[in-house]
């Protein structure tokens, strides 16, 4: 099994020249995207972790990559608890986009899918174009929290300033 959207962009017209070009096109204006923002000075606690969430999920679309390369997903928890912390439509979006891609992309939720539609040929190739838009998707939310999500900081943070103002305990 392998994450590759090529793949899944061949669904829309199977002709190397089109699924090459429109991946390559998709992935170049998203790393641009996201190393324009990245060099900018950060003005938040929480961007760090919002780019590497995406650039995680970025970093498998353009080439293929076998399935046991999507633990680079884990990366993508921390982002996904300081949108948690925030609460509401975007936490939730972020908690199933993440849940989606780790269970599009993992190991043991396809050998789960193909035990029970029997290894048919047809589950395989649904299943093979599953991971690469749900890491589309993943990666454009973190990218898009990283650009404009109007955050304040962290509760984790908001404790540990408070500690340091306190007298109490600090993290460094």
């Amino acid at each position: 099994m392998i994450i590759s959207l090529q793949a899944t962009m061949s669904l829309i017209r199977n002709q190397p020249r089109f699924y090459n070009s429109a991946t390559y096109l998709l992935c170049c204006v998203l790393l641009m995207v996201w190393a324009y923002r990245v060099w900018k000075p950060r003005i938040r606690p929480a961007q760090p972790w919002f780019a590497l969430a995406a650039i995680a999920a970025f970093t498998m679309l353009p080439v293929y990559h076998r399935t046991y390369d999507a633990k680079l997903l884990l990366l993508t928890i921390p982002a996904c608890a300081v949108l948690w912390s925030e609460k509401g439509f975007i936490a939730w979006c972020a908690l199933m986009l993440n849940l989606l891609a780790i269970l599009c992309t993992g190991d043991v939720a396809l050998l789960v899918f193909f035990i029970f539609t029997h290894n048919s040929p047809k589950s395989l190739a649904v299943a093979s174009y599953l991971g690469a838009p749900t890491l589309a998707a993943t990666g454009i939310l973190y990218l898009w929290a990283h650009l404009f999500h109007p955050i304040s900081e962290a509760p984790v943070l908001d404790a540990v300033r408070s500690d340091r103002s306190g007298g109490g305990a600090s993290l460094d």
